[in-house]
């Protein structure tokens, strides 16, 4: 089963780490969703920025490894860290989260020592 969002559906917690999704699209009864593929439209991404405090050693990358669960599939994605005046006090790393197929994937992210994992339900 996905992992459960915040109770305003804006925040989903991997380990340490905090992503900030959009309750509309990112939401399916209270749990994490993702779309294969990765969504994009003239108005919405799935674009999640995750949050790590300050006080955690983080490697040159956030590396994304995705397992099936209820299939055979994997994936692994990279991104680098970006520079947010607004919250200094925070590592923030910008992804666009990209399944290739729907069905129920374990989320691994990891930079340096420091790791976090979920489970996202993938939809079309």
């Amino acid at each position: 089963m996905a992992t459960p969002v915040s109770t305003q559906g804006t925040q989903v917690k991997a380990g340490p780490f905090v992503g900030l999704i959009a309750r509309d699209y990112d939401v399916v009864d209270g749990r994490f969703s993702l779309r294969a593929g990765g969504m994009r439209t003239e108005t919405m991404s799935s674009k999640i920025p995750w949050f790590l405090p300050r006080r955690y050693r983080v490697g040159p990358a956030l590396a994304i490894t995705g397992i099936r669960l209820d299939a055979p599939g994997r994936f692994t994605q990279r991104y680098s860290e970006a520079f947010a005046p607004t919250n200094p006090g925070q590592h923030v790393f910008p992804t666009i989260i990209a399944p290739p197929r729907v069905g129920c994937w374990r989320i691994t992210l990891r930079t340096g020592p420091t790791h976090g994992t979920l489970v996202a339900l993938v939809r079309g």
